[in-house]
């Protein structure tokens, strides 16, 4: 910018011939690209009306140019006060707080300008540049295909490319966990390692598929069960998905010698999945079968919110022998989770209460609450921790403490 014009600007006299900054000149200094000397401008309008919404969102734009980043929000924050019906610096304060690195929020806010103008292509782009740095694939890919649908022209049709994200296919899993209860039992350790594969979903296709494999080592009464599992499952259509899988103990101790399991989800609305799983259970010694259904539902009300509740249905039947007759019990509970998706943070907590079967041991009432946080550390390395806390009754206190990580690649 001529260094004349510049000084002209922002001295005393060339405020105005009244010797007050104007908002107007404030406006030439940001758009000959001088943010700092705007800043001061507009900094001086608000000296002398801090009810001039305008500057206050104007200097908002020039200190987020110089990532100022509370700053500006700070700015926004005010501005809106004084006149909450600007989309337009709702939209700005969103823009601030993505390059701030606060993407949940960033999210909120974009959404609240949306539903005032929902097909606004640039507003869409921006939602679906968020989602896609927060990790939330499918939240971008519907916000640039409804950016891509108004303004087929614009820069949102490339960013639907699936080579835009990098895609991950396999996946390793490790995890480890201590048992510690309130009985004579000792600390009883367990450990798991598994390993996964998804197909890319096909362009215009609802079509994908995932199957994985692993290893479950388990102490339990002293003795050591070995487990290998295995499940596989699909996306058949929009909005279904099924999925399949067993797990087979060769020298079963306490483990089931073998268990099948099936489930699938349904779609019904946007915000909510119905579910529905199936296990089968044998044990040999003695035998012993165990069927559980477990029919529930899923809510999203929003992409950093999921609430999952669930009823547990169980079916034990001890086989009778020479001398005793057959035995079936029937066993009701519940179970619920609450998941919250910040990004790289992703916590949850989990309650359940009913009565179960445990083999060996006979039904009890039951009740148990347990709680983590997956970290995400980059886009493929996440680390885990959970902890857990059963009352059996008249049988034990469990405290299980366990971390893991999973790598994708």
């Amino acid at each position: 910018m001529n260094k004349f014009l510049r000084a002209w600007l922002i001295t005393a006299g060339g405020f105005s011939a009244l010797g007050a900054a104007t908002l107007e000149e404030g406006l030439a200094l940001k758009q000959a690209g001088d943010h700092a000397a705007a800043e001061t401008v507009f900094s001086a309008v608000i000296a002398h009306n801090p009810s001039n919404a305008t500057a206050v969102a104007e200097r908002a734009t020039v200190r987020s140019w110089q990532k100022k980043y509370s700053e500006a929000l700070a700015d926004y924050a005010q501005a809106l006060a004084l006149q909450p019906n600007e989309t337009e610096w709702r939209v700005g304060q969103s823009r601030v707080l993505y390059w701030k690195g606060d993407y949940q929020e960033a999210l909120r806010v974009i959404d609240q300008a949306l539903v005032l103008r929902p097909h606004d292509p640039v507003w869409l782009e921006l939602k679906g540049d968020i989602a896609r740095a927060a990790g939330h694939r499918d939240v971008a890919q519907a916000a640039y295909a409804a950016a891509d649908a108004v303004l087929p022209q614009g820069s949102a049709a490339a960013k639907l490319a699936a080579s835009a994200w990098d895609p991950t296919q396999w996946r390793v899993d490790l995890y480890a966990v201590s048992n510690r209860y309130s009985n004579e039992r000792d600390v009883e350790p367990g450990f798991s390692a598994s390993l996964g594969y998804r197909s890319l979903a096909v362009p215009d296709s609802y079509w994908s598929w995932y199957a994985q494999g692993g290893i479950v080592r388990i102490e339990q009464f002293g003795s050591t069960d070995v487990t290998y599992a295995a499940q596989a499952g699909a996306q058949v259509l929009q909005h279904l998905q099924v999925h399949a899988g067993g797990t087979v103990t060769p020298e079963a101790v306490f483990e089931p010698d073998w268990r099948i399991l099936a489930g699938v989800e349904i779609r019904v609305v946007q915000q909510a999945t119905l579910l529905f799983d199936v296990t089968h259970s044998e044990y040999r010694d003695p035998q012993q079968e165990v069927v559980t259904a477990l029919p529930g539902i899923r809510i999203d009300p929003n992409h950093w919110l999921t609430i999952d509740a669930r009823a547990i249905f169980t079916a034990d039947h001890l086989a009778g022998t020479e001398t005793t007759a057959g035995i079936t019990e029937h066993t009701t509970g519940w179970q619920g989770k609450v998941g919250l998706n910040l990004g790289r943070y992703q916590p949850y907590i989990s309650y359940a209460q009913g009565s179960e079967p445990e083999p060996p041991l006979p039904p009890a009432e039951t009740k148990a609450v347990w709680g983590g946080l997956v970290y995400e550390v980059n886009r493929t390395l996440a680390l885990r921790a959970d902890v857990a806390y059963e009352d059996r009754l008249d049988a034990y206190h469990r405290l299980s403490i366990g971390a893991g990580l999973s790598r994708r690649f």
